[in-house]
């Protein structure tokens, strides 16, 4: 999804994605979601490394190395 985002250049557009499931757990009426800030903070500081990098090239040898460049 991310390299057809970035051949189409909205690489670089918000975007936006949601979380949910069926129903609620435990037989229950609601939920609470709680670690909202561990998710925004791994989310905001997360980073590729070479390793991970290396496998994803691996998986979509017909990627342009700049998208490559672009994710690290």
């Amino acid at each position: 999804m991310t390299y057809a985002e970035w051949k189409a250049k909205r690489h670089n557009d918000p975007s936006i994605f949601e979380m949910y499931f069926r129903k609620c757990p435990f037989e229950g009426k609601y939920a609470i979601f709680c670690g909202h800030d561990d998710v925004l903070k791994f989310l905001s500081t997360f980073k590729f490394k070479q390793e991970h990098l290396e496998y994803l090239q691996s998986m979509i040898p017909q990627a342009e190395k700049e998208f490559f460049e672009w994710l690290a």
